[in-house]
């Protein structure tokens, strides 16, 4: 290993033809040394035995370009040092450190490391302290929460701005699903505390970045709050709680809340500390006077435009009145005493209800009808012979208050209203 400082002196034949055949043995020889060769010109190579790299002098002559790593498996060693490294972080925040160091980012460059962290949204890579530069998928896109998962081996190239992904985003593949994907079974009402949601129930986050999977039965509780129970606040009486998937990006942990928020309509909920990915439910679930759940089922049109019924005794029209009755009294011959189903009808998301009549006739013979206040048509209707109690059901589009109105076309006869179910709409 030899390097030389290019000028053949004056001297003997002899010394003359030494002194060339050193200057030869440096160029054959990439001027190797330990130390930079103290005669430099713009191209010239230089392989660094130090460091075992091989580099070349800029055309400025002011400095090295490295070019090369070289050990004993070739130009670029199997360890990788140059292109690959650990990164050692604890948040969205990459940093690695190559060996040898890049003077600079430049247009081209393929970096490889190894992540500590799943990232949540936006990310960046910083190499070598040169500065934090964003990391983007699909060319100019910010990271959705999980493209990079703790543990996965990223590949990134530089375009001048930015670190485009080389790697497939962690999100993409295996079971994912499309945006507003909602599938499996519904929850149901355990107790007068209580709904459980079912063990295999799936659905897309409402950000679109994460699928929600539920692997085992999560009750939920109106009585408690945090992850499993209410979101926020304390539990109010004769309210709405409306029902939400959460989900932690970190680790992938998945719970529910309850809310008095309604996200179809305004607001959002509280996450519990941890949780940062959520997806509603198209459920609403309503408690009584004494903060008890009024019982429900689950029927046709789950997931996406499920029938809610109360699972509850109705009124007759000669006793006390069922849970979710609206109107107890006498009808008469027009349509009279609206009834609101407003306590009893989440009306932000239904435009369809269902409501029971049970009826006791006067003396004359006639029918009894039922329709959404103002109507302007007969709606639901029984005929009836004097004595004959009946029971009439319809389903009707609702008004802001869910109200309703009934007659007894023979005169004064007497009623009881309860709403029986609704139908969810506009939770997607």
């Amino acid at each position: 290993m030899t390097q030389h400082d290019y000028t053949i002196a004056n001297q003997t034949f002899s010394a003359t033809r030494t002194d060339i055949n050193n200057a030869l043995s440096a160029i054959l020889g990439l001027n190797a040394g330990t130390s930079a060769p103290s005669t430099t010109a713009p191209g010239m190579l230089w392989y660094d035995t130090t460091n075992w790299l091989l580099k070349q002098r800029n055309a400025a002559d002011s400095g090295w370009l490295t070019l090369y790593a070289i050990g004993s498996q070739g130009l670029v060693t199997q360890n990788g040092s140059s292109i690959y490294a650990a990164d050692a972080g604890s948040t969205d925040a990459y940093a690695i450190s190559l060996s040898p160091a890049p003077s600079s980012y430049v247009v081209g460059m393929v970096v490889h490391f190894l992540a500590n962290t799943t990232n949540t949204g936006a990310a960046t890579l910083n190499i070598n302290s040169l500065g934090a530069v964003t990391i983007k998928k699909a060319k100019d896109v910010d990271l959705a929460d999980g493209d990079i998962k703790a543990g996965q081996l990223v590949s990134v190239i530089y375009d001048g701005s930015n670190f485009q992904l080389l790697s497939t985003p962690s999100t993409v593949g295996g079971n994912v699903f499309p945006k507003g994907y909602l599938s499996g079974p519904a929850p149901v009402f355990t107790s007068s505390s209580t709904i459980t949601i079912k063990s295999g129930l799936k659905a897309r986050d409402s950000g679109n970045a994460a699928d929600i999977e539920v692997t085992s039965d999560i009750p939920v509780a109106l009585s408690t709050s945090g992850e499993g129970g209410r979101d926020a606040g304390s539990e109010a009486s004769n309210t709405w709680y409306y029902l939400y998937l959460i989900r932690k990006s970190s680790d992938g942990t998945v719970s529910a809340v309850l809310s008095a928020t309604n996200e179809a309509v305004s607001g959002s909920i509280t996450y519990p500390s941890g949780y940062n990915q959520k997806r509603q439910l198209p459920i609403a679930i309503r408690n009584d006077g004494s903060s008890n759940i009024i019982p429900f089922y689950t029927g046709a049109g789950w997931p996406f435009r499920p029938f809610i019924g109360w699972n509850v005794l109705f009124s007759d029209a000669l006793v006390t009145p069922g849970t979710t009755n609206i109107f107890m009294g006498t009808i008469g011959t027009s349509y009279t005493s609206p009834a609101s189903g407003s306590a009893f009808v989440p009306t932000a998301i239904c435009d369809v209800a269902r409501f029971r009549m049970d009826f006791v006739p006067p003396a004359s013979a006639g029918y009894a009808s039922i329709r959404p206040t103002s109507s302007g048509h007969e709606g639901e209707r029984a005929r009836y012979t004097t004595g004959s109690n009946g029971t009439l059901y319809g389903d009707f589009a609702i008004n802001s208050s869910a109200q309703v109105e009934a007659k007894s076309s023979g005169g004064n006869g007497s009623a009881a209203i309860d709403v029986v179910g609704f139908y969810v709409t506009g939770i997607f």
